[in-house]
């Protein structure tokens, strides 16, 4: 039986004359148990069953694999793409501050990041707003190599090809929006004269996964190839990391950036594995605590005051049954006037700090509970019900992007991914969707990309989960926020709060405005 031969890649490692199976204490660090299930499923490695060869990411340890196999790896050196490269792309705009300057010095190896230049895998970690795309462009405007742009989603392919007519100089005719698997067909197929007339590509996950599934995934290695990429991006990595990682696995570039504002995994299980396929590539992450905080963050804290039984009801065998605890709050008298109170909030923040143009996003956990919330806020303030947008998968695609629009924008974490721009918002309020990831705290405070802004959360401490919950992302909001409060409500303070704002609305005069 021959012995395993460990090849390393620019972006992976490759394990031939493997059998899966044969070195648990190896594939075991890429476990994952379903419990719904119950069977363990791998994340971050990739096993090709007719070639036996086991793929695994370039940013872990290979003295690991190493021990692992009991054999040294060979470690490949300037065998990657050959790929186009071109002398007369120009940059129009300069960076816009000194953390721009640091970010670009980062990607291109220059001054105290020379160490950077020879590594073919960098991590970029920044906040939303503070200019990926723009040092991106540049990085591919100094370099001039073929660069791939891989995104989530369609809609960010267009701005990534907006801003790079922007900020360079390039002709709308070089750059190559790829919009589905039989394009990618086409390329490959087309002579290399007019190929190289392209200097950056745009392609979705999708579109390379598809073409992955039906022509095999070494034809994503021959299309790269073909097309002679030297740089890919990924936008967003931590947002599809199997199919990031199985574009990594066939594909070997001169150098891959991964973009990102928050470069984890929302499941704990899924993020120790993300973090251990990162471990050896360089990052940078240029989040200033003292300049970078925009928005304040307050909890309203109360009780809905469940029986033994509800509490029973709402929970599964690992632990707050989401949906069950969802679909109880919505109909809880407690949490329909903490709501209220919440939105009451919002509505005088924007009425007195913000235009007629600000936006308020509510996260509810459910399709039915949004309806049911719906229907009982409209019955307290009428005057809202032209003015509610739906963002989730209740309404089609073009009432979605018409909810954008709307004053009072509800949606569920799912459905407001990080892939949705929604501008304006003035206020977030985090009112029926219970989870415990840093991710998601990350990423809902994330939404608020003006200063001044507010996110509100309120929190049930009827349930030892829900406080827990809050416990846990209490430190994501403790750094990432510019001030954090906390305000307990009582339940004579909630029936107190929630007559005097229904008498206060019993008084007003229809038709009204929110600025009356």
């Amino acid at each position: 039986m021959q012995k395993p031969e460990i090849i390393v890649k620019n972006s992976s490692i490759q394990v031939h004359y493997y059998k899966f199976g044969s070195c648990p204490k190896l594939e075991n660090v890429f476990s994952v148990f379903d419990p719904t299930r119950h069977q363990v499923n791998y994340l971050g490695l990739y096993y090709d069953e007719n070639m036996e060869i086991l793929y695994l990411p370039r940013g872990i340890d290979v003295w690991y694999v190493e021990k692992a196999l009991g054999v040294k790896a060979y470690i490949e050196k300037d065998q990657y793409n050959s790929y186009d490269h071109y002398q007369d792309i120009k940059i129009k705009t300069l960076p816009r501050d000194d953390l721009q300057k640091e970010a670009l010095r980062f990607m291109l190896g220059k001054n105290e990041y020379k160490n950077t230049a020879t590594k073919s895998q960098l991590s970029v970690n920044l906040n939303t707003g503070k200019g990926k795309t723009y040092i991106t462009v540049a990085t591919f405007a100094y370099t001039g190599i073929k660069t791939m742009i891989i995104t989530y989603a369609t809609n960010w392919l267009l701005q990534w090809k907006e801003k790079t007519l922007e900020y360079t100089n390039l002709q709308e005719r070089e750059i190559c929006f790829i919009n589905s698997s039989n394009m990618l067909f086409r390329l490959k197929r087309m002579n290399d004269q007019d190929i190289k007339q392209y200097k950056i590509f745009l392609v979705t996950h999708g579109t390379i996964k598809s073409f992955g599934d039906r022509y095999g995934w070494r034809e994503v290695g021959e299309i790269f190839r073909k097309l002679k990429i030297g740089i890919k991006v990924f936008d967003e990595a931590h947002l599809n990391f199997t199919n990031m990682l199985m574009i990594d696995f066939y594909t070997n570039v001169y150098k891959t950036y991964y973009l990102t504002a928050t470069d984890q995994r929302s499941d704990q299980r899924e993020n120790q594995i993300y973090q251990t396929s990162f471990k050896n590539v360089l990052a940078i992450d240029l989040f200033d605590p003292e300049h970078d905080p925009h928005s304040d963050y307050w909890a309203l804290l109360y009780n809905s005051r469940p029986t033994p039984q509800i509490i029973s009801s709402c929970k599964n065998q690992y632990g707050l049954d989401r949906n069950r605890y969802i679909s109880y709050a919505a109909n809880n008298e407690n949490f329909f006037e903490i709501a209220v109170i919440a939105l009451d909030l919002a509505m005088n923040i924007m009425k007195t700090e913000g235009t007629y143009k600000d936006k308020c996003m509510i996260y509810i956990g459910t399709n039915n509970a949004i309806e049911t919330f719906i229907e009982k806020i409209t019955e307290v303030y009428p005057e809202m019900k032209d003015d509610i947008g739906i963002f989730t998968s209740i309404v089609d695609s073009e009432e979605k992007e018409r909810a954008k629009n709307k004053r009072f924008i509800i949606t569920t974490t799912k459905s407001a991914s990080a892939c949705v721009d929604i501008f304006g918002l003035k206020v977030v309020i985090l009112l029926n969707e219970p989870f415990v990831s840093e991710v998601l705290a990350r990423q809902t405070l994330g939404r608020l990309r003006d200063n001044n802004t507010y996110y509100i959360e309120v929190v049930d401490t009827g349930f030892y989960h829900c406080k827990k919950y809050y416990q846990r992302k209490k430190p994501v909001f403790n750094k990432y926020a510019k001030e954090c409060q906390q305000t307990e409500v009582t339940d004579n303070e909630l029936h107190a709060r929630y007559d005097r704002i229904i008498r206060k609305l019993e008084k007003r005069i229809y038709p009204i405005t929110f600025y009356d």
